[in-house]
């Protein structure tokens, strides 16, 4: 199995590392089978960098999609993970999550 994964709405993104990168057609399909909301499963495949901490990802299964909603703490996000990051552990482990609805809400 892949080292990390999130799951972000119904897409995850798998972090592939040695012997699983040439398994990543039955990775995607497993993922798919345990989390039965997941509609896609892409690859990171660059580093994390830049303004908007984005970074390359291939699809290794399941449908053609980048955008999803994701539902944490009676909110949702929606995220395209190909044009920003998003990590709902980091989000979730910083602590930050009421801060981050109080930094939204200043937006409004």
């Amino acid at each position: 199995m892949p080292i990390t994964y999130d799951i972000i709405g119904n897409i995850t993104i798998v972090r592939l590392v040695g012997r699983c990168e040439k398994n990543r057609k039955e990775i995607a399909d497993t993922m798919m089978g345990i989390h039965r909301n997941v509609k896609t499963v892409l690859a990171q495949v660059g580093p994390v960098n830049g303004e908007f901490r984005t970074c390359e990802l291939e699809r290794i299964g399941g449908e053609d999609q980048s955008v999803t909603v994701h539902a944490e703490s009676k909110c949702r996000f929606f995220v395209d993970v190909k044009a920003c990051y998003f990590s709902p552990i980091d989000f979730l482990m910083s602590g930050c999550a009421s801060h981050s609805k109080l930094q939204v809400e200043r937006l409004w």
